[in-house]
């Protein structure tokens, strides 16, 4: 069994944009990253298109979503992102929890 609960203390840390049972949309979802910039101010972006938001687990899902997280050397700043989605109504968990026994942040 699984949760995503932030403020579950067993998974630290983490950095969820969109935390849930999501999958790539058949056909059009991919998951990809990229490093920009130069040291020491580098960006390091994880970029999720066309997830499935029903929760439902599946890959044919009408109701999607595409998002990032953002990394940025130096400063330690984390970004997420949010671009174009067709989710209505979902149940996520959205944020950073970087300590043990934190609620998050």
């Amino acid at each position: 069994s699984w949760t995503n609960d932030l403020a579950n203390t067993a998974r630290t840390p983490v950095a969820a944009p969109f935390w849930d049972d999501n999958h790539l949309v058949a056909g059009t979802g991919t998951i990809q990253y990229t490093v920009t910039g130069t040291a020491p101010s580098r960006k390091f972006v994880v970029q999720w298109k066309d997830v499935t938001t029903s929760g439902s687990g599946s890959d044919t899902a009408t109701t999607k979503a595409s998002f990032q997280v953002v990394l940025s050397e130096g400063t330690n700043i984390i970004e997420l992102v949010y671009g174009p989605s067709d989710a209505a109504a979902v149940s996520a968990s959205i944020g950073i929890n970087t300590a043990p026994g934190g609620a998050g942040q």
